[in-house]
């Protein structure tokens, strides 16, 4: 009984909620893999390419003049501040683009969740598909692909 009610408390009418746990884990995972990078930065050692200009104006690698070791790391503070002082880098463009994809597709799927058309395309290729798991399966991720890829 007390499963049910739980389960109840974290569906609603649109769909599956994400509990604060679950966010929390997720959350906590991502600063994991971000302390990993950091510590990586201190271990493994740093270093670049000599640079050239071409005669096109680009700036290219120069074979002649080597690659060079630099100090390795970064500051604490700009490790801890990395994931907004990348929004202010030189060319973010790429980074603002991805972010906006981002927040569309998921206006998307919400979208879709909310108005039922998410759970009436899944429920017919369940019918469609269900009697084979592993075609089942195929065709689900077949069927997210095209959904992330076409949105």
């Amino acid at each position: 009984m007390a499963q049910e009610t739980q389960k109840a408390e974290n569906r609603g009418a649109d769909g599956i909620r994400i509990g604060a746990r679950s966010f929390l884990i997720a959350i906590g995972i991502i600063f994991l893999l971000m302390i990993l990078t950091y510590v990586l930065t201190l271990v493994i050692p740093g270093g670049e390419y000599a640079r050239r200009i071409n005669a096109a104006g680009h700036s290219v690698i120069d074979i002649e003049g080597g690659f060079r070791y630099a100090d390795g790391g970064i500051p604490f503070w700009k490790w801890l501040l990395s994931p907004f002082l990348v929004l202010g880098a030189e060319g973010p463009g790429t980074i603002i683009a991805v972010l906006i994809f981002l927040l569309v597709l998921g206006g998307v799927f919400n979208a879709l969740s909310v108005s039922g058309m998410m759970n009436y395309m899944l429920a017919k290729i369940a019918d469609r598909f269900g009697g084979v798991k592993y075609r089942l399966m195929a065709v689900l991720v077949f069927f997210f692909m095209m959904m992330g890829s076409s949105s």
